[in-house]
């Protein structure tokens, strides 16, 4: 996937994939109704459920790595990809150390948001429903810099695709893209907001998918990377 991005926009990373922890810890979260769950995997077996997860941690509590650490305060760009909400992108936050190496970090931050939306996490998201979620977990006022979205809000998306809307309601999903009103309350707060078409559909299922290389262009324009 690496090497691909770096053809698609002619950079070349340097890095590696690092752990950003090496302790033996379980995600807990709790949901509207009251209730307390354990595990990723939990997490994802609900998540169909009206029953939204209202907040996340560890325990036990963990330690970040020292190269994590490191790797976040040296970084000059972060990019927040798309992908379980509390799972795969919030659960990085929890680790003791990785709050105050992303507050000493002065690289530019970048969300990219997702397509589709989960039941229990992301259902009738907002672009300001997003801010206040990274606030909390991350403890910074601006926790990202520039969020890449769809160039459609969700009723012009299902307008458009009126089978793809359905075939995502079945599984109680929805397509997650804003129009200018619900985009100008992150972009008063300084904030670049970038629309644009990322995604392509699978012939065969009807899924939605991020284009690599639609995105690659987007990322290629918004950022200020020295080519290779």
């Amino acid at each position: 996937v690496q090497k691909h991005l770096e053809t698609l926009i002619s950079v070349k990373f340097q890095g590696q994939a690092i752990p950003v922890s090496l302790f033996s810890t379980n995600i807990h979260f709790t949901t509207i109704s009251g209730n307390t769950h354990v595990g990723e995997h939990v997490l994802d077996h609900l998540s169909h459920s009206k029953d939204s997860v209202t907040n996340v941690w560890l325990e036990p509590p963990a330690l970040a790595t020292p190269k994590a650490q490191k790797a976040i305060r040296e970084a000059t760009h972060i990019i927040y990809c798309p992908g379980s909400l509390y799972g795969s992108i919030i659960a990085n936050f929890l680790p003791e150390g990785i709050k105050q190496a992303l507050k000493n970090s002065n690289a530019s931050k970048i969300l990219i948001t997702n397509l589709t939306s989960t039941r229990n996490q992301t259902h009738r998201f907002t672009p300001q429903k997003y801010l206040k979620i990274f606030q909390k977990y991350t403890k910074l006022e601006r926790p990202f810099d520039i969020i890449i979205s769809p160039h459609l809000s969700t009723k012009q998306f299902n307008q458009k695709y009126p089978k793809i809307k359905t075939l995502y309601q079945n599984t109680h999903s929805h397509f997650l893209g804003w129009d200018k009103k619900h985009l100008k309350p992150i972009q008063s707060k300084a904030i670049k907001v970038i629309t644009s078409n990322i995604y392509s559909i699978t012939p065969q299922l009807g899924r939605l998918r991020h284009d690599p290389k639609k995105l690659a262009k987007v990322l290629q324009e918004a950022l200020p990377f020295e080519q290779s």
